[in-house]
C-alpha cells in the first residue's frame, strides 16, 4: 500500500456529514449499518480529495464500531456486497439517475482493510456544497447509536426541515423514500396500523431517544384513511449536549453552530408550506411556485393565514389561487391585511361556493361518493370473517379476468385454495387496473344501491339534484 493510500487510514476523521438534499431524497433501502458504513464514508472526504482517491478503513474498527462482532470479517463483506448491489433514484438538474454510491470495495485480506471509492455520479452531492447550496449538515455521532433500520434515513430526511420545524410527506411517498412500498416485491406493512406499530412508532422513539432532534407526527386523513403524515420538528436540548460532549471527546471543540448554519432550499420550504396550509399535492404546491413570483406568493400566504384564522374554508386552493390572482399585498407591519385585500377575500370567500358550476358540485359529490364507497368495500376485505364470501366473489371475478395477460402468470396462487384471501388480494395490488377492476366488481356485490345512489348521497349532504334521462344531473 503506497504512502498516498495510508493518507485515508484514520478512523473517523470528520465529526460531520454532509451531503446535498438531493441525495437525502433519493428512496433507498439501506439496513441501519449500510447507511452507518456510507455515512461514514461521507464524512472522512475532504474537499481537496481527488475525484478518483480509495478510502481505507481497519477492518476490525468497522466490525466494532457497527456492533456486529470483531471477527465477524464474513458479514462486513457482506454488507459492502448489499450497498453495491443497490442502485438509488437521485433527481437532479431535471434528469432522473440511477446510480451506485460505491464505485468499488477491495478487502486486503493480509492488512486487514478494506478500501473503496464514489462512484462518479455521487461526488456532486458530496463536493463543493457550500457553493452550490441545498444541502444539510449533521454530527456523525446523531446517528451511530440508531438501530431501527428506517430510523437514519428517517433522521435526515426531517433534519432537512430542522429549522422550518416541521415537514409533510403524502403517506405513500414517505413509505417510498424508506423503501417500503405498499406495492411490488418490497411491499409490506400494507396496513396502515402495521406501519404505524412496526416502522413510525419505533423510529420515532430511537430518533428522540438517541439523537439532537425532538420529533412527534400527526396524520392527515380523507374519513378514516391516512393520506399524509406532518412531522413536528424541534431541537432536542438534552442529547444535543450529550452529543456535543461526545464530538469534543473524540475531536476537541468543534462549533455546534456550524450544523445550525446548514443551507435550507427554500423553495423545497415554501412548498412545504403550501403543501400543509392548503391540504394540496406537492405537485399543486409546485405548480403555484412556478407560476407566480416568490414574493407574490409569500404576500398571498401572509393575507390567507391573516384573513382564514379560526376560519375553515373548503376550497383551500381555490380560495389561494383567487388571492395570487388578484395580487393580494401582504399584511403590514401592524398585522393589518390592506383594505382592497381584505374587502376581496370577504367577498371571494362568502361567494366562492355560490360561484361554483353545477358540474363542479356534482363532480365533487361523485368524488366524495366514491371514496365512501371505496372505503365500504376496503373495510369489507379488511375484515378476515368476511374471507369466505371474499373468496367466492374472487373466484366469480377471475373467472372472466383470467385472460387477462398481467393475472395469467399468477393463475396457480390465485385459484390455489391453500394460498390465502390477503396474498392473493396482494397480487392483484400488484397491477393497478386489475386491483382497479375488482374493487369495482367488489362495490357491487357488497355496497346496496341506495349507497350507491348519487342523488340519496346529495340529500345526506343538504343538496337536491335531479338525474337527467341523459344521466346528467341539474340542481333543484
Amino acid at each position: 500500500m503506497s504512502s498516498n493510500e495510508a493518507d485515508g487510514l484514520d478512523f473517523l476523521n470528520s465529526p460531520i456529514v454532509q451531503k446535498s438534499n438531493y441525495l437525502i431524497e433519493a428512496n433507498d433501502d439501506y439496513t441501519a449499518n449500510e447507511h452507518k458504513f456510507l455515512d461514514q464514508l461521507i464524512a472522512d472526504h475532504r474537499e481537496d480529495d481527488p475525484e478518483d482517491k480509495d478510502y481505507f478503513f481497519e477492518v476490525r474498527k468497522l466490525l466494532k464500531a457497527f456492533g456486529i462482532g470483531s471477527e465477524n470479517h464474513h458479514k462486513l463483506k457482506q454488507m459492502t456486497n448489499k450497498i453495491q448491489s443497490k442502485v438509488i433514484p437521485i433527481f437532479y438538474e431535471g434528469k432522473e439517475r440511477r446510480v451506485n454510491i460505491l464505485y468499488h470495495c477491495t478487502y486486503h485480506h493480509n492488512e486487514g482493510l478494506i478500501s473503496t471509492r464514489f462512484h462518479p455520479d455521487i461526488l456532486p452531492h458530496i463536493k463543493g456544497l457550500a457553493k452550490k447550496g441545498h444541502y444539510t449538515k449533521y454530527y456523525l455521532a446523531n446517528v451511530h447509536r440508531l438501530s431501527v433500520k428506517y430510523s437514519i434515513k428517517t433522521y435526515t430526511l426531517l433534519q432537512q426541515y430542522r429549522k422550518i420545524g416541521y415537514r409533510y410527506f403524502e403517506y405513500e411517498d414517505f413509505r417510498e423514500k424508506l423503501g417500503i412500498p405498499l406495492t411490488g416485491k418490497k411491499a409490506k406493512y400494507s396496513q396502515y396500523g402495521d406501519f404505524k406499530k412496526r416502522v413510525l412508532i419505533p423510529v420515532v422513539s430511537e430518533i428522540n431517544n438517541e439523537t439532537d432532534l425532538s420529533v412527534d407526527f400527526e396524520e392527515r386523513k380523507i374519513g378514516k384513511r391516512v393520506i399524509g403524515l406532518k412531522f413536528l420538528i424541534n431541537p432536542n436540548e438534552e442529547n444535543s449536549e450529550r452529543i456535543r460532549k461526545v464530538v469534543e471527546q473524540e475531536y476537541g471543540s468543534v462549533s455546534y453552530e456550524v450544523i445550525d448554519a446548514e443551507v435550507l432550499d427554500e423553495e423545497l420550504g415554501l412548498a412545504e408550506e403550501l403543501t400543509d396550509l392548503l391540504r394540496c399535492k406537492k405537485f399543486t404546491a409546485s405548480k403555484i411556485i412556478d407560476q407566480y413570483p416568490e414574493e407574490q406568493v409569500r404576500a398571498a400566504i401572509s393575507v390567507y393565514k391573516q384573513r382564514c384564522k379560526g376560519t375553515e374554508i373548503k376550497a383551500k386552493s381555490a380560495y389561494f389561487k383567487k388571492l395570487l390572482q388578484e395580487g393580494v399585498s401582504a399584511p403590514s407591519a401592524s398585522g393589518q391585511v390592506p383594505k382592497r385585500a381584505l374587502k376581496d377575500a370577504d367577498s371571494s370567500n362568502e361567494n366562492l361556493q355560490a360561484k361554483k358550476s353545477v358540474e363542479q358540485i356534482i363532480k365533487e359529490l361523485e368524488a366524495e361518493l366514491k371514496e365512501q364507497n371505496r372505503e365500504a368495500v376496503q373495510s369489507f376485505l379488511d375484515n378476515r370473517e368476511n374471507d369466505p364470501v371474499i373468496e367466492v366473489l374472487l373466484g366469480n371475478w377471475m373467472d372472466v379476468s383470467l385472460f387477462d395477460d398481467k393475472l395469467r402468470k399468477h393463475k396457480k396462487e390465485l385459484l390455489n385454495p391453500e394460498v390465502s384471501i390477503i396474498d392473493k388480494l396482494s397480487i392483484l395490488k400488484q397491477y393497478k387496473a386489475c386491483w382497479a377492476a375488482f374493487m369495482g366488481h367488489m362495490k357491487e356485490a357488497v355496497v346496496p344501491a341506495t349507497k350507491k345512489d348519487l342523488v340519496v348521497f346529495a340529500k345526506t349532504k343538504g343538496i337536491n339534484i335531479k338525474r337527467q334521462p341523459d344521466e346528467s344531473y341539474v340542481l333543484l
